[in-house]
C-alpha cells in the first residue's frame, strides 16, 4: 500500500505543479477578474459533477468488485448525460453564471463527468497507476496549450477556455483507451431473467449508496465552495480572484491526504477484514496529519512579499487566506481519512451527516463574517466548517469502531507497518 501511496502523491505532486502554474500565468496575464471568471467556471462544473456522481461516483468504487461492468457503466453514462444538460438549466435559470460561460460549462462537464466515471470505475479495479496517468494527463495537456498560445499571443480567458477543451478531449480518449477491456466483457449472459433481477437490484444499490455518498459530497461542496458566490456577490470579482487563489495554494497541501485515502479506499473496499481496515485507517490518518502539519509549515512561514511576487501585486491578500484556511486543511487532512474509511465499508451516511452539519454552519454563518471581514471572513467560515465536519468523522470513528484515544498517537508499530508492507509490495513486484 505504502508503495503505490508514493507513486500516488508523485503522480499528484507533479498534477499540483502544474495546476499551480496554470494558477500562477492566469493570475499574471488575467488578473483578478480573470481568475473570478475562471474560478466560477471551475466551481460550476464541479457543482454539475457532484449531482453527476450520485450514480457514476465514488460509490463506483464499493460497487465495481460486487456487480458486472457493462451494467455499471451504461447506468452511469446515461445518468451522467442527463445531469449535465440539467444542471447547465438550473446555472441558467438562477442566474449563477453569465450566459457566455453556459456553453462552456456544459461541454466541460460532459467531458469531465466521462473521465471521472472511468476514474473511479478503475479505482474499483484497483488500477491505482492508470488512475494517476489519467487525473496527470488533463493538467499536463492544458498547460502544454496554454504556454503554446501565450507564445504566440497574449492570453485571455477564452484561450484558455479553449485550452480546457483540448485537454479534456484528449483526457477522455486516453481514458477510453484505457477502459477498452471492460466495455464488452460481462455482455454476454446466460441466465437473462437472472441478468434482469441483478440489474433492478443494481439500481437500487447505485441510488442508494450513490445517494448518501453525493449528498456528503454535495454538503462538502457548498462547505467549500459556497463562499465563491457569496464573495462575488457581497465584495466583488476582485475579491473572489484572490480568494480563490489563496485557496489554490492552501488546498494544494491536500495532495498528501487525497493521495493517501484514495489508495486507502480502493483497498478497503475492497475487503472484508474490518480489522484490517480499521489498524490500516488509524496508521494512515497519523501519517496524513504529519505530513500536513510539515506542508502547512512551510506554506506559512513564506512571507508575503513571497506571494506577491509569485502572483502579482493584486493578491497581496492571499497569506491572510492561507493563515486562516491552515487549521481547516489540518483537520480535514484527518478527515478525508475516516471518510474513506466510511466509504470503503459502505457506511456513506455517516459522511453525509457530517459534512451537512458543517455545511450548515458554512450557509448560515456565511454572510455575516463575509460581510464584515470580507476575504477573511471567507477564509474563516472555509476553516470552520472543515473542523466541525471532522470533529464529527472522529466522533463516528470512535464511537463505531470502538477506537481508545490513545490508539490517535503515533508509535513506532505504526511505521513499521507501514515499511512491512511497501517490502511485501516491493516483493511481490
Amino acid at each position: 500500500m505504502l508503495s503505490k501511496i508514493l507513486q500516488t502523491f508523485v503522480f499528484r505532486f507533479s498534477s499540483a505543479i502544474f495546476s499551480f502554474v496554470i494558477v500562477l500565468i492566469t493570475a499574471h496575464l488575467l488578473g483578478t477578474e480573470g481568475r473570478g471568471e475562471l474560478s466560477l467556471l471551475l466551481v460550476s462544473i464541479t457543482f454539475i459533477l457532484m449531482l453527476n456522481n450520485f450514480i457514476g461516483g465514488p460509490s463506483l468504487v464499493y460497487l465495481v468488485p460486487r456487480y458486472p461492468s457493462i451494467q455499471l457503466l451504461k447506468i452511469s453514462y446515461a445518468w451522467g448525460f442527463i445531469v449535465c444538460i440539467l444542471g447547465t438549466i438550473m446555472l441558467k435559470t438562477f442566474s449563477l453564471i453569465p450566459d457566455w460561460l453556459l456553453f462552456p460549462v456544459f461541454l466541460l462537464s460532459v467531458l469531465q463527468s466521462i473521465v471521472t466515471i472511468h476514474h473511479f470505475f478503475l479505482l474499483g479495479k484497483k488500477e491505482i497507476k492508470v488512475v494517476n496517468i489519467i487525473a496527470f494527463t488533463q493538467p499536463f495537456m492544458q498547460i502544454l496549450l496554454i504556454l503554446l498560445i501565450y507564445w504566440h499571443q497574449m492570453l485571455n480567458v477564452i484561450q484558455v477556455i479553449y485550452a480546457m477543451y483540448f485537454s479534456y478531449t484528449i483526457t477522455v480518449l486516453f481514458s477510453i483507451y484505457t477502459m477498452r477491456n471492460y466495455f464488452f466483457v460481462d455482455v454476454a449472459f446466460v441466465d437473462v431473467a437472472l441478468e434482469v433481477k441483478k440489474e433492478k437490484s443494481l439500481w437500487k444499490d447505485m441510488i442508494s449508496y450513490g445517494f448518501m455518498n453525493q449528498v456528503a459530497n454535495i454538503a462538502q461542496l457548498i462547505s467549500y465552495r459556497a463562499n465563491y458566490y457569496f464573495l462575488s456577490a457581497i465584495v466583488g470579482i476582485e475579491a473572489l480572484g484572490i480568494f480563490s487563489t489563496g485557496t489554490s495554494v492552501a488546498e494544494s497541501v491536500w495532495l498528501i491526504g487525497t493521495s493517501i485515502s484514495l489508495v486507502q479506499y480502493s483497498d478497503i473496499a475492497n475487503t472484508n477484514d474490518k480489522m484490517y481496515a480499521k489498524v490500516t485507517t488509524l496508521s494512515l490518518l497519523k501519517l496524513s496529519c504529519l505530513a500536513t502539519i510539515i506542508a502547512l509549515i512551510v506554506v506559512n512561514i513564506l512571507p508575503s512579499e513571497f506571494y506577491v511576487f509569485i502572483f502579482g501585486n493584486q493578491f497581496s491578500e492571499i497569506k491572510v487566506v492561507l493563515l486562516w484556511l491552515s487549521p481547516g486543511i489540518l483537520a480535514i487532512s484527518m478527515g478525508i481519512v475516516i471518510s474513506h474509511f466510511f466509504s470503503g465499508t459502505g457506511r456513506y451516511y455517516i459522511n453525509a451527516v457530517s459534512s451537512g452539519i458543517g455545511m450548515l454552519f458554512s450557509i448560515i454563518s456565511a454572510y455575516y463574517f463575509i460581510n464584515h471581514y470580507q476575504i477573511m471572513g471567507a477564509s474563516m467560515v472555509t476553516s470552520i466548517s472543515y473542523v466541525i465536519s471532522t470533529i464529527l468523522l472522529f466522533y463516528f470513528f470512535i464511537k463505531k469502531e470502538k477506537v481508545a484515544l490513545k490508539e490517535f498517537i503515533p508509535k513506532i508499530s505504526d511505521v513499521r507497518m507501514l515499511i512491512e508492507q511497501f517490502r511485501t509490495k516491493t516483493t511481490n513486484n
